[in-house]
């Protein structure tokens, strides 16, 4: 199997996910609702409560920038959610 082959699977099965998953307010607005303390926002892919995923952008892309293009920053501002994020 090529490695473009995998890539196109990686990629599809990603924008299945992201077109199953709520939009963004949504899913913060319900985490609010739940008494959350805080989201963390991290492009890493670890173990935690699945809320939401984001369209992908490319690897480089660091997690401020895509929060910023997703709004996530301004939607918490505006639910009252902190939002952590590391420096990257």
């Amino acid at each position: 199997m090529s490695e473009s082959t995998v890539r196109r699977w990686r990629d599809e099965l990603i924008g299945l996910l992201a077109a199953q998953a709520p939009r963004l307010d949504r899913a913060l607005k319900t985490v609010a609702e739940q008494g959350a303390e805080a989201v963390l926002i991290d492009g890493t892919l670890i173990r935690t409560e699945l809320v939401w995923y984001s369209p992908a952008l490319p690897g480089r892309t660091a997690d401020i920038t895509a929060a910023r293009t997703h709004d996530i920053v301004t939607i918490c501002e505006r639910l009252k959610i902190p939002a952590l994020a590391d420096k990257a």
